[in-house]
Parts: C-alpha cells; structure tokens; sequence
C-alpha cells in the first residue's frame, strides 16, 4: 500500500486525485491496515462495519465504493410484494423490490438511508446506475439486472426510488406509482408509490385507501394492496401543510392499436458521428400507453440516416442488436439512427402488424 501510494504521489505530486481504497475485504485485518494507511476507505456492501470501524478509527474517511445490488427488470412485477423471489420462470426479476441477491441489499430503502444512518458516511456508489453486458445474476442471459436504468436507456422504477430519497423537496417535489394497470380481473395487486414529500394517498377508480406519511428514516415508499378492476390508480403527493405539489396515474389500457416514435432531437449532423434515439412505444385505440406491450416492429430509415441498432432493455432478449426488427419489451424499444454522410431529410417508418396507425 505504501508503495502504490508512493506511486501516485510520484506522478500526481498536485494531488489532482486523492487516492482511495476499495475493497470487500473490510472485515479482515491486512485490509484495515491498509486502509490505516491510506485513510480513504471503500466499503464494497460492508454497511455492517460502518459503526465500528468510526469508532476504533474516527480519522477514515468512510464510503460505500459498491452498495445496492438490488436486480430488477423493466416494467415486470412478480407478487405478492411480501414474497422475495430472485429466480422464476421468465428469466425476469420484479421490480417491485422484491427479487434481492445475497450479498445486496434488503432494500432499496434500506440503501438508501445509508447517509441518515450514519452521517460521518461520504456517501455511496450504486451498483449500478445503468444495466450492462455480462454478470446476468440470476440468470445466463444477455445482460445485467442491476441498474436502475435498462441497457436502452430507459429508467426502472428504482431510478424513482433513488430521486425519492435524494431529491430536495422544496425544489423538486415527485412522485411515481407503480405498477402499470392492467391485470386480471379481481387480481390481489400491491400497489407502489415513492416520493421526497411528507405524505401520499392512493385512489384506486376515485376510492381513497388511504394516506401515509413517509418516514425520511425508514424510506421513501409505501404500499397498498387492491383487487384489479379495469380503470385508473392515482396517487397524491402532499407536504407538510397538506398542500398537493405531485401527482401520478396509471389507467388501464387495451391491446396495441398505433405505434408512436419520439425522437430526442430534430436534427443531427451528417457526418455519422452524432446519433438521433427514438423511442418507439405503443397505443390503444383510445389512445392509452401499452405499459406491458411486446409487439414486434420493423424500423425502416429512408433518406439522409442509417439504421445504426434497436434495443429494449430486455436481457433475457437474444435478437441482436443490429437487426431492423425486434420487440418491445414493458412498453418500450430504442432505435438508433446516425447520418450517412449525405445532407437531407431523414425519415424512419416502423410497421407493427397489430398496429394499423402511427401518432
């Protein structure tokens, strides 16, 4: 340790970078020696140890260098909420916050408060923001589970969970319900919201069931439980005053009717070097989001681009990246469109054999 240190002093003698340890051997002597020495110590899901380990050496400076490890897929709900399952049949973890491996933790609550619980913490790095290629845990399948935000880019419910605890209030009051509406008749579902605000109700078809006030200690979600019957859930964030400052719903939807796309700019250059992400989801004939649609589409790009890939996020998924047809997965799938080196207008058709329309 005294060598490496040595090392980075030698070619970083400004200290640009102050050299940390990170490490899931903080429980073994040699380790905490070494951390004695560089003073800087990561705790890779060693929350356990915090406590002890500030009083025996109150001059460390302590941060989570790998927490969480919480696994969930993209708009899939396994129930009941009570029941923690990491392993099923679709290849799919719940995103209810109830698929947890071993050695993460408890839950997204619990990570979370990391800060609160211990305030001589730094703070924490989640494992891990975004999903990616490899260490598919549970399963043998395309990609990770662990982000809070799916390979294409699309958020998770965690991705709510974390603004819930870290977001101010005052500033930016939200709140996010979940899961979609749309199950089988008189179907027990637990239903979920998270919020930075001081209390939240949820209406299930206009009936109340009830408000709770969120505990900063203990978490930023809340649950309820009620029979499915086509319609809408909403929940109503309040603070202290009672004052509503956020709202959110979900209504029950029919099968797919129109595909809709939503490009994330107008116009790019045509060097090939910036890329357009357009996100293709699905209506109803009412003109509801499919929230668990799985249609197959085609991606045509005509003109001045090229189709560069499609991705949905899904990991069990094994279509390739670079084809020009795959299917949604929750609702959702990404093209990605690059210039060809040409000046002109760009134009991308998708066709979806149950979707007779485009909006």
């Amino acid at each position: 340790m005294r060598m490496l240190l040595a090392e980075v002093a030698a070619h970083d003698p400004a200290r640009n970078g102050i050299p940390s340890l990170g490490s899931n051997y903080m429980r073994w002597e040699n380790t905490q020696r070494c951390a004695d020495i560089i003073k800087v110590a990561g705790y890779n899901y060693g929350e356990r140890l915090y406590a002890s380990h500030h009083e025996k050496h109150p001059d460390w400076v302590i941060y989570g260098s790998e927490t969480s490890s919480i696994v969930q897929s993209r708009g899939i709900y396994h129930f009941p909420l009570s029941q923690s399952l990491l392993s099923d049949d679709d290849l799919q973890c719940s995103s209810l916050g109830n698929s947890r491996t071993s050695w993460g933790a408890e839950s997204w609550d619990v990570c979370l408060q990391s800060e609160q619980r211990w305030p001589f913490t730094l703070g924490q790095y989640l494992w891990t923001g975004w999903d990616y290629i490899g260490e598919p845990t549970p399963y043998h399948t395309r990609s990770s589970y662990f982000g809070t935000i799916d390979t294409a880019g699309f958020p998770k419910d965690a991705y709510y969970v974390v603004q819930a605890a870290w977001l101010d209030p005052k500033t930016h009051p939200m709140v996010h319900l979940f899961p979609y509406w749309d199950f089988n008749e008189g179907q027990l579902i637990d239903l979920c919201a998270c919020t930075n605000a001081h209390s939240i109700e949820l209406f299930v078809n206009g009936e109340s069931l009830g408000r709770k006030v969120l505990d900063s200690a203990k978490g930023r979600t809340a649950s309820w439980q009620a029979a499915y019957h086509p319609g809408s859930v909403k929940v109503v964030a309040y603070d202290e005053n009672g004052k509503v400052v956020a709202t959110d719903e979900q209504d029950s939807f029919d099968d797919s009717a129109m595909v809709c796309l939503q490009a994330d700019r107008k116009t790019i250059s045509g060097d090939g070097r910036e890329l357009a992400f357009i996100t293709i989801t699905t209506r109803d004939k009412n003109g509801n989001p499919v929230r668990n649609a799985n249609d197959r589409v085609t991606v045509r790009v005509n003109g001045a681009g090229v189709l560069v890939g499609l991705d949905n996020g899904d990991s069990a998924d094994p279509d390739e990246y670079q084809t020009d047809s795959r299917r949604l997965f929750s609702g959702m799938l990404l093209a990605v469109v690059a210039g060809n080196g040409r000046a002109g207008t760009i134009t991308v058709d998708v066709t979806a054999p149950a979707c007779a329309l485009q909006c």
